[in-house]
């Protein structure tokens, strides 16, 4: 008797707790559902745009390998602002990806358009700050005064500045 009372018992209280995983399902797909939306909206092309309504842009042909980033006004149509985080990788409308010239880990080094590939100079995020960093511990960063008419853009490391948080 006491073994059924036990089981009885047991039973009772494993069964909310399975009735709980069912709910969470759905919790789950909701959850899946934001995070796929997230993911498309990443992919999808932008303007990577500083404080003032300037825009890093491709100083040169979409598809020219080794054109340095400058940043001009923004023009949410011009391809050559365009940019997309696909993986790790900062693809311009070009296929090209923005990656460092020469040595990655020299500080000041322009930020340029490559051949894609697997380099970590390449690798980019947009952090929770909205710095372009990539695996170098690099962030792209306007110099000067952005709100110059062509400001370059190199790579240098993290801060605050509002000349490397793109909105």
């Amino acid at each position: 008797m006491k073994h059924a009372y036990f089981v009885a018992v047991l039973f009772a209280a494993a069964a909310p707790g399975a009735l709980a995983i069912d709910l969470n399902t759905d919790a789950l797909k909701t959850m899946q559902q934001q995070g796929d939306k997230i993911i498309a909206e990443s992919k999808e092309w932008r303007n990577f745009e500083l404080k003032g309504g300037r825009c890093m842009q491709i100083n040169g042909g979409l598809n020219a390998v080794g054109a340095n980033l400058v940043i001009r006004p923004c023009k949410p149509d011009a391809k050559n602002q365009q940019f997309r985080l696909d993986g790790n990788k900062l693809v311009g409308q070009g296929d090209t990806c923005v990656g460092v010239d020469g040595n990655p880990k020299k500080l000041g080094a322009s930020a340029v358009m490559q051949k894609c590939g697997d380099d970590k100079a390449q690798q980019w995020t947009l952090d929770d700050k909205g710095r372009l960093a990539n695996k170098e511990d690099r962030c792209l960063q306007a110099t000067g005064n952005p709100s110059q008419k062509q400001a370059n853009v190199i790579s240098t490391n993290c801060n605050m500045s509002d000349n490397q948080i793109f909105q």
